[in-house]
């Protein structure tokens, strides 16, 4: 009777610390990240926007972004800064053809440029300073049923 209290206290002990464990380690994976007393950097998952051109989607512009912002600036908007700046990526990436940044690869600086002026005028508010890419690509639909086909015949 005792070796199965013994066994149960056991258990939960192991059970509670790797439950702290984990939560510490995941506490240092924020998408939010303190570079300075000046700018935070936000880290957005990746946004899949498609590209419709004659009524059809003809392919998908992949984008990994990360925002460097002004945290005090950032307390003026009225939502979620994530949430604030990931919408407006999506509305300025549909409203450009994703074609035309696979075409103007040497024009990316500028886009990224009209990007930030786009987000910060929604609210006439300097919050972001700059924008870091860490992916974008655009696949055409051949190119996205060539990798699925691909992988169903492994």
């Amino acid at each position: 009777m005792l070796r199965s209290i013994l066994l149960g206290v056991w258990i939960c002990v192991v059970a509670l610390t790797s439950l702290f464990a984990i939560l510490w380690l995941n506490s240092g994976n924020s998408s939010t990240k303190t570079i300075d007393e000046k700018g935070e950097i936000i880290k957005l998952d990746s946004i899949n926007v498609p590209v419709i051109a004659d009524s059809q989607v003809t392919g998908y512009v992949i984008a990994q972004l990360d925002f460097v912002i002004d945290p005090t600036k950032s307390k003026m908007i009225p939502m979620p800064i994530e949430v604030f700046i990931s919408g407006e990526t999506y509305a300025f990436l549909y409203d450009r053809r994703g074609q035309d940044l696979k075409r103007k690869v040497s024009r990316l600086g500028k886009t990224m440029d009209d990007l930030r002026n786009s987000i910060n005028a929604r609210y006439n508010v300097e919050v972001v300073r700059a924008i870091e890419i860490r992916q974008l690509d655009f696949l055409t639909k051949d190119e996205i049923r060539d990798i699925k086909m691909r992988k169903s015949a492994n």
